[in-house]
């Protein structure tokens, strides 16, 4: 099926007495066998409303068509039906395998300067039955808008983009591909790619010119629920990349199968106004990784990225890569966590100069109430620069039975010198408030180390588990400004032990070494060798 239009197509409405909807339908019948007709539209506007379809499904056995739209101007899909036995029908563009159809859907593309889905209106492409779901492929060189739901929608009233496999669906999910100016996903609206039955979710590919805005309870979403993987979230842009809002980009785990990972990539990334970003796992299968590489990344205040298991399954990796400059804002939070079973992963970040505001954080967690025995997750910091300016800063620390995981800073690519300067107060521990024990830190490079300002080094107990080791190597080390190093205990624990490997130790006034007991703890030798 073909329409070709110089100006306008409008499909608008549902009829009050029936389920019969304005718009475009291929359809294999149910116990008909054969593929289902295309349906392609080429027009300057597109507009779909109030319950109106553009729709190729197989409820037989054969395969659903392809939906492909290509308009010079604008596409708009809002709203559902508002009457009749059709009320809550949301509008859109589809392609589906019906619950006892055996058949692949077909892709849904759309080929535009701007496209606006609002209101619950949607497209997408799933499977209910034997079969795989296509691809949502979505091109516009303006602007791409999800915005809101639909009280009256009965499938959730959610606007977005989406394949999935559902519940007791056979076959893998598409991918949805975006490539767009900016994209906004607000109010509620959804991107995902989703299996709740026996197959993989698919991946979601973003490519955006400068801006994608998530807001409003919005998110964008790769998950498995069943034995299925579930899928990517792969974002780029080519030279500035702001991601901003209060909403979520998330990869996740439900079941026996393995998250996928968050690729954030482009020269220029600044996230903002409190986006959250989760790699997870509440099942037996393993969370994601979240992957961001750039030349300077600016994590913006209340910004949070968080890689974590609450279940068997094991917690994903962090990394950062920034080439220039990586900067976390106030109130900021960098971690891996396990609340129970599962190990948690690891963070490694690669930059030149790292600053930590006020109240941000970099932590690795074993987290009150978890059950697992393996270590905490480990933090590796190759930096030359690094700014602590607040009362928080890089934890690898341990609040159950389980060791808190290893504290390693060393220096960035060929440059053999690093700085660490502390402000009011803040942290480097990998230290233990319970039966565990405290981690080690490693603080190493070729030729010069330099630590200064109202700062602490620590790896110290505060339970029964012992403090760990702090080793320092470098050929000229100095500390000043009251900087402290403890490897001290307020408890049962025995406390750590500090060893500084230097041809050249210069301690200025205020600074200190520690190594004490102030309970029943056994004091360790501390360790201080010139060479």
């Amino acid at each position: 099926m073909i329409i070709t239009a110089t100006d306008t197509v409008l499909f608008d409405g549902a009829s009050p007495n029936s389920r019969r909807r304005s718009g475009l339908l291929t359809v294999v019948r149910d116990k008909g066998e054969g593929k289902a007709g295309d349906i392609t539209i080429h027009t300057g506007s597109l507009e779909v409303k109030n319950g109106g379809r553009i729709s190729s499904d197989t409820f037989g056995i054969g395969d659903a068509g392809n939906v492909e739209i290509n308009a010079t101007d604008t596409v708009i899909f809002d709203g559902v039906s508002s009457t009749g036995r059709s009320s809550g029908i949301p509008s859109g563009a589809f392609s589906s395998v019906t619950g006892r159809a055996v058949g692949d859907a077909g892709d849904v593309s759309i080929t535009t300067g701007t496209l606006e889905v609002t209101n619950g209106a949607r497209i997408s492409s799933i499977t209910e039955g034997k079969g795989n779901a296509g691809d949502v492929i979505i091109t516009a060189t303006d602007t791409v808008l999800f915005d809101g739901a639909s009280p009256n929608a009965r499938r959730g009233g959610t606007s977005g983009a989406f394949t999935s496999v559902t519940r007791r669906a056979v076959g893998n999910a598409g991918d949805v591909s975006m490539t767009t100016g900016s994209l906004e996903v607000t109010n509620g609206a959804r991107i995902s790619s989703s299996t709740e039955g026996k197959g993989d979710a698919g991946n979601i590919f973003i490519r955006t010119n400068s801006l994608l805005k998530i807001n409003e309870n919005a998110s964008i979403s790769a998950f498995s629920e069943t034995n299925g993987k579930g899928g990517n979230v792969i974002i780029t842009a080519p030279e500035n990349l702001n991601i901003t809002g209060n909403g979520q980009i998330t990869v996740s785990s439900g079941g026996a199968g393995n998250a996928g990972q968050i690729d954030i990539i482009s020269p220029n990334i600044t996230l903002s106004d409190g986006i959250d970003i989760n790699a997870f796992t509440t099942g037996l299968g393993n969370a994601g990784n979240i992957n961001l590489e750039g030349d300077n990344i600016n994590i913006e205040p209340n910004t949070q990225i968080l890689a974590f298991t609450e279940t068997k399954g094991k917690g994903g990796n962090i990394t950062v890569r920034a080439k220039e400059t990586l900067n976390l804002g106030v109130d900021t939070q960098l971690s891996v966590e396990t609340n129970r079973s599962g190990k948690a992963g690891n963070i490694e970040i690669n930059t030149p100069q790292l600053t930590i505001g006020e109240n941000a954080q970099i932590s690795a967690t074993v987290n009150i109430g978890a059950s697992t025995t393996e270590p905490g997750g480990n933090i590796t910091i190759n930096t030359n620069k690094l700014d602590i300016a607040g009362e928080l800063g890089i934890f690898a620390e341990t609040e159950a039975k389980a060791d808190a995981g290893s504290l390693t800073l060393s220096t960035y690519k060929t440059n053999p010198n690093l700085d660490i300067t502390f402000t009011n107060e803040g942290f480097i521990s990998a230290s233990t408030s319970s039966t565990g024990n405290g981690g080690n830190i490693n603080i190493s490079a070729p030729e010069t180390i330099n630590i200064q300002g109202n700062g602490f080094i620590a790896v110290e107990t505060t339970d029964i588990g012992n403090a760990g080791t702090i080793n320092i190597d470098t050929k000229n080390l100095t500390l000043s400004d009251k900087v402290a190093i403890s490897a001290s205990t307020e408890d049962k624990g025995n406390a750590g032990t500090i060893n500084i490997n230097t041809n050249n130790l210069t301690l200025e006034t205020g600074t200190s070494l520690t190594t004490e007991t102030n309970n029943q703890g056994r004091q360790r030798l501390h360790r201080s060798r010139n060479h």
